[in-house]
């Protein structure tokens, strides 16, 4: 469905075309047109290519020039819709950083080897990924982690048996040995939430700062019985917080000057727009 201009955008329209009607005669080429507003007022040439249909009858020149001031506020609004789009996505992207990067700056500042001959402060990301249940006739899964001292629980996904979250979670790590306790619920809106399953998840096969996924049964009662459903992770053990917030830093710092290099070409498209418009 085609947006409707507003008043103030179809008066820059009729703007626009009377501006463009004193500069681009009958008797200009559409070659010379291009030539006009791409060099004299510093437009993309790709931009006038995108916003200008040209045609080789000149007796159609003015109903080109109308269709040519539709399409460049079009363009003009395209660019600037961009340009927030870009802006929301990073300060999206900043937030998970800035939560996922703050218990490993922590951790880097309280470093010291512990009696267990773990590096204290050291960090396990998880990633609750997935699960599977078996619950019946429906279910509304969310899931509960437990590590040492630390809790944290997802969000719930109503009438769902194959539910899935991509939500991260970290914790400092002080022993090394302890179980993480995975443990499914139901839930339900009057608060007597059921259990699903539960599973156990050793770190003693994780391996400094790699990341595996992996996918669990999950068991009601206990062990050797029949599976309650799955539940998949994604696990990664840093135990040297220090080389892991360096590597981040250094990723994030990737990712600013991408950001700064692309909003940078949408600005100074959009002043080139501005100035095109201001001086015609």
């Amino acid at each position: 469905m085609e947006i409707q201009n507003t008043e103030e955008e179809e008066a820059l329209i009729n703007i626009l075309y009377e501006k463009l009607q004193e500069h681009i005669s009958d008797s200009i080429s559409f070659k010379k047109a291009r030539h006009f507003l791409h060099k004299k007022h510093n437009l993309s040439l790709s931009s006038v290519e995108s916003i200008f249909t040209f045609n080789n009858h000149p007796q159609d020149i003015h109903i080109s020039l109308e269709n040519f001031s539709r399409n460049f506020i079009g363009y003009f609004k395209s660019i600037n819709v961009k340009l927030a789009l870009a802006k929301e996505e990073y300060q999206e992207k900043k937030e998970v950083f800035n939560a996922g990067i703050e218990p490993i700056r922590l951790a880097k500042e309280n470093i010291e080897i512990n009696q267990y001959g773990i590096m204290k402060g050291s960090v396990l990301n998880i990633v609750v990924i997935s699960a599977t249940v078996k619950r019946t006739p429906y279910a509304n899964p969310f899931v509960i982690l437990k590590c040492e001292m630390d809790s944290f629980v997802t969000t719930q996904v109503m009438y769902n048996s194959s539910p899935e979250w991509s939500q991260s979670f970290s914790t400092e790590i002080e022993h090394g040995m302890q179980d993480v306790v995975c443990t499914v619920m139901h839930y339900d809106p009057d608060g007597s939430h059921e259990l699903i399953g539960v599973t156990h998840i050793s770190m003693e096969n994780l391996r400094d700062q790699e990341y595996k996924e992996i996918e669990f049964p999950i068991f009601l009662h206990k062990e050797n019985e029949e599976t309650a459903g799955s539940l998949k992770l994604g696990l990664q053990w840093i135990w040297d917080a220090t080389k892991y917030y360096e590597s981040l830093s250094i990723k994030w710092k990737d990712e600013t000057d991408k950001f700064h290099t692309e909003t940078l070409l949408l600005e100074n498209e959009l002043k080139a727009i501005q100035n095109f418009i201001n001086v015609l």
